[in-house]
Order: C-alpha cells, then sequence, then structure tokens
C-alpha cells in the first residue's frame, strides 16, 4: 500500500496488520513500514523492480528514507 498524506494512515494500518508492505511517500510522522522521498523515487523503483524482478524496501524502514 502506497500513501502520501495523513487520510492513508488507516490504510498503512491495515495493511501492516496483515503483514503487507506499505510505502508513505514525503515526510511526516506515519504507520507506514517504509519511507520514499518523492513520487519519482517511487517510479524509480518501481521501474527496476520491473526490470530486474526485485524491490529493495527492506534496506529502508521508517527512520532512514530511500532517496533518489
Amino acid at each position: 500500500f502506497i500513501g502520501d498524506d495523513l487520510t492513508d494512515e488507516h490504510g498503512f494500518t491495515a495493511v501492516n496488520t496483515r503483514g503487507g508492505v506499505s510505502v508513505r511517500i514525503g515526510p511526516g510522522p506515519t504507520q507506514a513500514r517504509f519511507h520514499i522521498d518523492t513520487p519519482a523515487c517511487l517510479r524509480e523503483r518501481l521501474a527496476a523492480w520491473a526490470e530486474g524482478g526485485t524491490i529493495h524496501l527492506d534496506a529502508t524502514p521508517v527512520g532512514a528514507r530511500l532517496g533518489g
């Protein structure tokens, strides 16, 4: 589940409870397990995943940042 604002927090919590992946785009406190700095960074990560078959989110939990 990917979101970028306060309205996504309930979704992050629900996804986390079910063992899924939750990603917050942009700054701010969050229940998401991962952060990505910008939509452009997200597009880069998704393109790399589509091309290489692996997405690398596990190395950047909340508190760290996935930058470009």
